[in-house]
């Protein structure tokens, strides 16, 4: 999650769990950056252990609205096959993951404050409720794309590294053009 081309906290505090998840899965950590102008955001994203970025720089993504972040989306997951989509329980990351588990028919645990991964794959979250009085526990069976937003300040964040190894970007266009996008 970025603004203005400046990356939201928690979207290192996801990046961190994604590593974490990554490790406990044998998968490869990759970040997904959308905006314009969001060069800075890629590289700090690499610095701080992303193995790869997908990144989709274009004046219609510039500010975020949910059709044209969703349908980007959408095809990355359609494309790629991820067995974790993770991203920050902001209002644009709520907003975003739980349109993109929809489509894609698949399950989300909201606004997590810990996550872990079993042996066969299944994410088990929990998020409190009630106020913070009671803790929920979910599980996400393995199989398909699962998607976690998880509260900011709840996890570390990815610390970034003196050097990185990998230079792996990938650059895709957006799905929609401008006149296809209805909120303006």
């Amino acid at each position: 999650d970025q603004f203005h081309g400046k990356a939201l906290s928690v979207s290192w505090e996801a990046l961190g769990v994604g590593q974490k998840v990554a490790q406990a899965g044998g998968g490869v950590l990759t970040a997904l950056v959308f905006g314009h102008g969001v060069d800075p955001v890629v590289k700090e994203a690499l610095s701080r252990g992303a193995s790869k970025v997908i990144t989709c720089d274009d004046p219609t993504m510039a500010d975020f609205r949910l059709e044209s972040y969703v349908a980007v989306l959408d095809k990355l997951v359609q494309d790629h096959k991820p067995s974790v989509v993770i991203g920050g329980a902001s209002t644009r990351g709520r907003e975003l993951l739980a349109a993109a588990a929809a489509d894609a028919n698949a399950g989300l645990l909201s606004d997590i404050t810990d996550l872990h991964t079993e042996t066969d794959g299944t994410l088990k979250g929990t998020r409190p409720v009630f106020a913070g009085k009671v803790l929920s526990t979910a599980t996400l069976g393995a199989g398909g794309t699962q998607f976690v937003t998880i509260r900011s300040r709840a996890f570390t964040p990815a610390e970034p590294q003196s050097s990185t190894n990998s230079t792996d970007i990938t650059s895709v266009q957006p799905v929609l053009a401008e006149d296809q996008i209805a909120t303006k």
